[in-house]
């Protein structure tokens, strides 16, 4: 978004009478325009809510040009919130590569999570001190995938 419409959107968002007002100001500008990651985490500082920030992520996630450092957007929202965007959107897309460290929530039937999965695995291996630690799984699954070697969850 080219700074003078992102000027007015934040100006928009101000002056809007609510939150839900606001989002459905955002859904409109998300249709017509890209968002760095910049522009989208000072907007989700325009929601007072956890609530409202979170949707306010999900509709700008289509939005964002910038992919790899999407984690940077989490810190504004609360840990329970950051799980359920992990969930909603995918660990893979909101895991920082240069330090991975930090709570995962892994659908394993689901592709992209799977993929996320095995980058964390092979991070782990490149750096022998992280461990894997409190992994919520079936049972079944959790020997499987012990006896690979993975070890899945929260890393350190």
């Amino acid at each position: 978004m080219d700074a003078d419409n992102y000027r007015l959107l934040s100006r928009l968002l101000e002056v809007s009478t609510n939150e839900q007002a606001s989002l459905t100001l955002l859904r409109q500008a998300c249709q017509g325009f890209f968002l760095d990651l910049s522009q989208a985490m000072l907007l989700l500082f325009k929601f007072s809510r956890d609530a409202t920030r979170e949707a306010a992520l999900m509709t700008m996630v289509p939005a964002l040009i910038e992919g790899t450092n999407m984690f940077l957007l989490l810190h504004v929202l609360a840990p329970q919130s950051r799980l359920e965007m992990q969930r909603r959107v995918g660990p893979l897309h909101f895991m920082n590569r240069h330090d991975p460290a930090g709570k995962y929530a892994f659908d394993l039937a689901k592709a992209p999570d799977r993929r996320a999965l095995r980058l964390l695995t092979a991070l782990k291996r490149q750096n022998l001190s992280s461990t894997f630690e409190n992994a919520y799984a079936p049972p079944n699954l959790l020997f499987s995938l012990h006896q690979r070697g993975l070890h899945p969850m929260t890393t350190s």
